[in-house]
């Protein structure tokens, strides 16, 4: 993954891309909480997650993603709070 993600940094300035990096991935419903966000880390450092996500909440992050642009070019961890 990391090979992948120095190619397209180097490689892929002629597109657009988000780099999402969730823990591991969950077959659950979409929650309602707010997915945690770290760009350019791998996870979060300061605090506590779940370290495990819905793939439905990775899904409506990336979704979103492409309508706001604001983590166009840029590597970003998601996971969900705990309580």
């Amino acid at each position: 993954m990391y090979e992948m993600e120095e190619w397209m940094f180097r490689e892929a300035n002629d597109i657009d891309y988000t780099i999402v990096r969730p823990p591991r991935l969950m077959d659950q419903p979409l929650t309602n909480k707010t997915e945690c966000v770290n760009v350019d880390g791998y996870f979060f450092p300061d605090t506590k997650t779940l370290n495990q996500i819905p793939r439905a909440n990775v899904a409506r992050f990336m979704l979103d993603a492409l309508e706001t642009n604001m983590y166009v070019k840029k590597a970003v961890a998601v996971d969900l709070p705990v309580d």
